[in-house]
């Protein structure tokens, strides 16, 4: 079929795998070779693992908020007519709160994981890979302290929270202040070790011999899809892989001329020779 792709072959908006002069493939987001220090793997595992744990934590949440809400709404327009159901817990109001709540730090904490967080890319666009990745390094240490800072004002306010703990209109609470207090630093801080793997990585991707993978280094899909306008950084990085894509292309856009109009379409099929 002419949407099939041979066997192997990477396809057009899917992920790269670059390829390196050791022949490995790094897979994307924080994902290091094997053969970096057992430190580095070791964090960006850390990493990878609390990513796990947050895309849980967001479906759990969703879950609990349209649940609860749900729940909540059939109960009170079923009991206003006199018919009976069963009650919600006291502690429902606490619980889809906090999980709206929790999920913009879970949400952020993803996003900071995989580089979908929003930044300004206007300069890093237009400098080259490695000074790209060099200038995130400054970038995310500034994000970390200015994380660090909000988790430190978090952690303040916890501690005064605590002080309202055994109160009685916390009896039935599954979330005190004091927890809800909680969410917040460790969602600051969560983001805040997002923030320094990525910046261990970079670092150690530009004291390594080898080029750094075209998906670490492209701003605008950290660890994704490569977007357009990085095209020229795939051409760099893997140039086998790019010369594979269009060839497969080539022979789409063949087979799709034939079946449409009995015959190769020559205004729209160009060899691969022809192709810019």
């Amino acid at each position: 079929m002419a949407d099939e792709a041979p066997k192997g072959l990477p396809k057009r908006g899917a992920i790269i795998s670059v390829r390196l002069a050791t022949g490995e493939r790094v897979k994307p987001h924080h994902h290091v070779p094997s053969t970096w220090p057992a430190p580095v793997r070791g964090v960006a595992a850390l990493s990878r693992l609390l990513a796990v744990l947050e895309g849980v934590g967001i479906g759990a949440c969703l879950l609990a908020v349209v649940g609860l809400a749900t729940w909540q709404f059939i109960e009170r327009n079923l009991t206003q007519r006199h018919i009976w159901f069963f009650h919600v817990p006291p502690w429902t109001d606490g619980v889809i709160r906090h999980s709206v709540f929790m999920l913009g730090f879970l949400g952020g904490a993803y996003a900071t994981y995989t580089g979908r967080h929003i930044r300004i890319d206007a300069v890093t666009r237009v400098v080259k890979a490695k000074r790209r990745m060099l200038l995130r390094v400054f970038t995310t240490l500034a994000a970390i302290v200015i994380v660090g800072i909000f988790a430190k004002a978090a952690f303040g306010f916890y501690r005064i929270t605590l002080q309202e703990t055994g109160e009685a209109s916390q009896a039935q609470e599954l979330f005190t202040p004091a927890r809800g207090a909680l969410i917040i630093v460790a969602g600051y801080s969560v983001i805040a070790f997002h923030f320094f793997v990525q910046a261990v990585i970079d670092v150690c991707w530009l004291l390594s011999k080898s080029e750094p993978p075209a998906e670490w280094i492209a701003e605008a899909a950290h660890g994704a899809e490569l977007p357009a306008e990085d095209s020229a950084v795939a051409a760099a990085h893997d140039p086998m892989g790019l010369k594979e894509t269009a060839e497969r292309e080539d022979a789409a856009a063949r087979e799709d001329g034939i079946a449409r109009d009995g015959g190769p379409d020559l205004d729209t099929v160009k060899k691969p020779e022809e192709r810019s």
